[in-house]
């Protein structure tokens, strides 16, 4: 299992100039090795928030993704890793949680800031997946 921050969705839908090749290189890579993605169901709120593209939402569908519902136990995970990381945003600590709780090996993101924290979860920059 592999966690994927909403940036990486956010870069596909919105075709980021710098990112979305390696954002789309990112899920293919991914699903290929055989592996499954988990987002928290928030990857939708911070999709939708910034774009009224539908086909956001049919991406997590073809990527094979599973969308986790923010839970009490991902709640109590995600507040203990912003009591062990000061400066983890909320968010950020959310996607995490889920991801650990979904019992993903790893998680990429694009967020330098979030990339610095030891969450217990390899950290994997969306860079690596660049051509």
């Amino acid at each position: 299992m592999t966690g994927v921050d909403s940036n990486v969705f956010i870069y596909i839908v919105e075709d980021h100039p710098e990112f979305s090749a390696a954002a789309k290189q990112a899920l293919i890579k991914t699903v290929r090795a055989g592996d499954s993605v988990c987002v928290s169901s928030l990857v939708i709120t911070e999709i939708l928030s910034g774009t009224s593209n539908m086909s956001a939402l049919e991406l997590l569908k073809a990527s094979r993704t599973v969308v986790y519902d923010f839970t009490k136990d991902i709640a109590v995970v995600a507040g203990n890793l912003r009591r062990q990381h000061p400066g983890l945003k909320t968010p950020d600590a959310i996607h995490v949680a889920t991801a650990i709780m979904a019992g993903a090996s790893h998680f990429i993101t694009n967020d330098k800031k979030l990339l610095k924290f030891d969450v217990g979860i390899g950290m994997v920059p969306l860079v690596n997946f660049a051509d």
